[in-house]
């Protein structure tokens, strides 16, 4: 499973869901600003995983699956 957040596009998305969960976390505790803030970054890493897995060259298959998963 970590030999797949060697690709770029992939550790983006890993990222964006640690974001994620750290957003519900935060809006649990009541910093619903501070929540709304890392959830706009989450939105951005989401986005910018497409951007990324796009522009990879020769990228493995098995990982463009993971990430499709993940995703």
């Amino acid at each position: 499973m970590l030999r797949y957040l060697c690709d770029p596009a992939n550790a983006i998305t890993a990222g964006g869901l640690v974001l994620s969960s750290a957003s519900l976390f935060l809006a649990l505790s009541g910093h619903l600003e501070l929540s709304v803030a890392v959830a706009l970054w989450a939105t951005l890493s989401d986005h910018l995983d497409g951007i990324v897995a796009a522009s990879t060259v020769n990228r493995d298959p098995d990982a463009a699956k993971m990430g499709k998963s993940l995703g």
